[in-house]
């Protein structure tokens, strides 16, 4: 679920004040706008807007992790209660 490359190619944009809705370089044009592989939450957009590429790729590491811990122990409460 994480595309890095999509994240990447918004980001540069909206931090030169352009709305990116095309990425040319990934997978010979892919569409950002209605990509369901692309869902941005108002978390990822702050991130992404004050944070750098190296933070931004650590704040997706310790995200997706958390987001698997949660569904892990949501499966785990469901079964065993």
């Amino acid at each position: 679920d994480l595309v890095y490359p999509l994240f990447d190619r918004f980001f540069a944009e909206l931090k030169q004040g352009r709305l990116a809705v095309w990425n040319p370089f990934l997978w010979g044009g892919m569409p950002l706008v209605g990509n369901p592989y692309f869902a941005l939450s108002p978390l990822h957009l702050l991130a992404g807007w004050w944070l750098d590429r190296g933070g931004f790729i650590w704040f997706m590491s310790v995200f997706s992790f958390l987001e698997l811990l949660a569904a892990f122990y949501g499966f785990w409460f469901v079964l065993w209660s």
